[in-house]
């Protein structure tokens, strides 16, 4: 018996099957998709930027700096500080105006004279006037009261104290009506109200002046009544604020 020799094992050899065409359009295709959503994913999470604005060019102001010694002393000039809110002053108020005008007097002129005798009776004693004569004296007053309301502008109550603001003054009229005297027979005491009532004096003067020369406003006769042509007409006039 012969021992035939075993045949050596035959060496086997694997060769790896070429990819397929589809299987490698697959694979990109992933690929492709893989790279699409992060790039997706990268814009949305980064932060949105305005714009560039063209101010933005500009220089920007220059900064201020402080030392720690200057927060004990005043600030700079140059530094800006807020303003605290000023408190307005108080607004002042208009006072409101009175004016009380009465009849004192039809004073005789004669009385610059030596009295008159008993045969010569004054004016002051005569007839009482006519209802037209009182009703001249009327007109007269109401055009004074008028011209008075007109030209008197009283000062501000702040500046005059609540004990003084009453004043009384009589003013002589003659027998043109022209206005001859004018005293303050009661001062207030305070130097605002009384110089105004001076003032507002000194103007309706002006007015009886030239209400003969150019028209006026006022209604007031020319003259006095017929049976005062001898006298001077006295009116006492109060004037009050409050």
């Amino acid at each position: 018996m012969t021992a035939t020799a075993s045949a050596a094992p035959e060496a086997r050899h694997y060769v790896l099957e070429p990819l397929r065409p589809a299987l490698i359009g697959v694979t990109i295709g992933h690929l492709l998709l893989a790279a699409i959503v992060l790039w997706l994913a990268s814009d949305s999470s980064a932060p949105t930027q305005a714009p560039p604005d063209s101010s933005s060019k500009t220089a920007s102001p220059a900064l201020l700096w402080f030392r720690p010694a200057d927060f004990q002393s005043p600030l700079p000039l140059n530094a800006s500080v807020p303003t605290a809110a000023t408190t307005p002053p108080p607004a002042t108020r208009n006072a409101s105006r009175y004016i009380t005008l009465s009849r004192v007097t039809s004073a005789s002129t004669s009385t610059l004279s030596p009295p008159a005798t008993s045969s010569q009776p004054s004016p002051l004693t005569s007839a009482a006037p006519s209802a037209a004569t009182m009703s001249e004296l009327d007109q007269i007053d109401e055009a004074l009261y008028e011209a008075f309301m007109q030209v008197w502008t009283p000062p501000d109550l702040e500046q005059t104290a609540p004990s003084k603001r009453t004043t009384r003054l009589d003013i002589s009229l003659n027998a043109d009506l022209a206005l001859v005297q004018a005293d303050l027979v009661a001062p207030s005491g305070s130097t605002e109200l009384d110089l105004s009532v001076l003032l507002a004096v000194e103007k309706v003067a002006e007015r009886l002046r030239s209400r003969l020369v150019k028209p006026d406003s006022l209604k007031i006769p020319n003259s006095l009544p017929s049976s005062f042509q001898n006298s001077r007409y006295v009116c006492r006039i109060q004037f009050q604020i409050e």
